[in-house]
């Protein structure tokens, strides 16, 4: 049989919505992609993802591959990202090799449109045939109701209020947009877009507020976790957690944080009955001229100033250089001189240094930087220093697709 494999227009949209909630549903649980992923599937809007589809002689969806566009702000770096999602194949069409030709359908798109990197969730072998490898890092607190009753006996709820946001249409959006927009980490999002992302895979949102000052926002999955938590002030984590844990009455809940915010890390450290590390999903970089300075400063956030130091590498034959001098981080293309690596040139990489290049792949430098493993057995890339790397990379669970 003849298959056509092309990119889906307007007139596709119900069908392969249809087809994708067939395929979950089938092959899981039932599924409503309307109701799971608002923000790209709900009625009356046309969606941000690139549809990827396979369709036989007749005209009928075999296959789907999505790619939902996005931009992500890590300190001053700005990345061009794409998720791939609703990766869906008919029951009765596997093993026809239609995933391998949208998967590499969906790689090239988002090369051509000079996207940075690319993240999914799935199984890593899977993935690992397109060049994705898993890793990266978030952080998991597991709350019980002894640490609310002893830990933080002594702190006081009485000014705070937790509120549903139960409309898009909500003035408190507008505040938090806002606080989501300012941290030093974040995936860009529409205004327009906010309450929808945040009510995404079963979600509900919350607004939290101070005596009459909007404090901050949550959004929960059920009662039993917090996948994004972001407060104005460090000193109301313990108070509103407390309050959360008085009005959901469940016996534990789990608490999701970025590993880059050191500071939340280190309260909640000291009443949280668990902590655990996550890894962050599979991942692909497409530009490392862009992406390798973003994830060194994203290390730099959650580690602290990072040791000076150089290291060369030949990327499947591309040779680049990145180096740090004062907390300054720096890349080049090519072989990186004395007079770019500062005024003193004491951080640039020398082409006799035989310890500074390190020849790889682009998968090999993935799993070494991204590895979860790597926060307890680092894995050397080449000559840098050892504070460098992995990267605790990961998105919040409401961005994922």
């Amino acid at each position: 049989m003849n298959y056509t494999y092309r990119i889906a227009g307007p007139q596709d949209r119900d069908n392969y919505i249809d087809f994708i909630n067939y395929v979950f549903s089938f092959s899981h649980r039932p599924h409503d992609f309307k109701a799971l992923y608002p923000r790209e599937y709900r009625d009356g809007f046309e969606g941000k993802a690139v549809h990827f589809l396979a369709l036989n002689e007749a005209g009928q969806i075999r296959a789907v591959v999505a790619v939902l566009p996005f931009e992500m702000q890590i300190a001053a770096h700005r990345l061009s990202c794409g998720f791939i999602g609703s990766v869906s194949v008919h029951p009765y069409a596997r093993g026809e090799g239609h995933m391998k030709k949208l998967m590499a359908m969906a790689n090239q798109w988002m090369m051509e449109q000079h996207m940075d990197l690319a993240v999914l969730d799935g199984h890593r072998q899977r993935y690992q045939y397109y060049g994705y490898s898993k890793g990266g890092a978030e952080f998991r607190y597991a709350v019980i109701k002894d640490n609310i009753r002893h830990g933080l006996k002594d702190v006081s709820t009485a000014p705070y209020r937790i509120e549903l946001v139960s409309s898009p249409d909500d003035d408190v959006l507008e505040k938090i947009h806002g606080l989501h927009s300012r941290t030093p980490v974040h995936v860009i999002r529409d205004l327009s877009q906010m309450y929808y992302t945040l009510t995404g895979i079963n979600h509900r949102l919350y607004a939290v507020w101070k005596e009459d000052r909007f404090a901050g926002y949550f959004s929960a999955s059920g009662e039993d976790s917090l996948s994004e938590l972001l407060l104005f002030d460090a000193s109301d984590y313990a108070p509103v957690i407390k309050l959360w844990s008085n009005i959901c009455q469940k016996e534990s809940f789990d608490i999701f944080m970025p590993a880059w915010n050191r500071e939340i890390a280190e309260i909640l450290d000291t009443f949280a009955e668990a902590a655990d590390i996550q890894q962050g999903g599979n991942m692909r970089v497409f530009c490392w001229e862009h992406a390798l300075p973003a994830m060194l400063a994203l290390k730099q956030m959650a580690s602290g100033l990072l040791s000076d130091g150089c290291l060369r590498l030949l990327i499947d034959g591309q040779e680049m250089s990145l180096w740090v001098e004062k907390g300054s981080i720096s890349f080049s293309m090519g072989h990186a001189d004395d007079s770019a690596a500062g005024s003193s040139g004491s951080n640039s990489c020398h082409k006799g240094d035989s310890h500074s290049c390190a020849a790889l792949s682009s998968m090999d430098l993935q799993e070494k930087i991204f590895s979860t493993g790597s926060f307890l057995h680092p894995r050397p890339v080449g000559g840098e220093p050892k504070d460098w790397f992995p990267i605790p990379f990961s998105l919040p669970m409401p961005d994922h697709f």
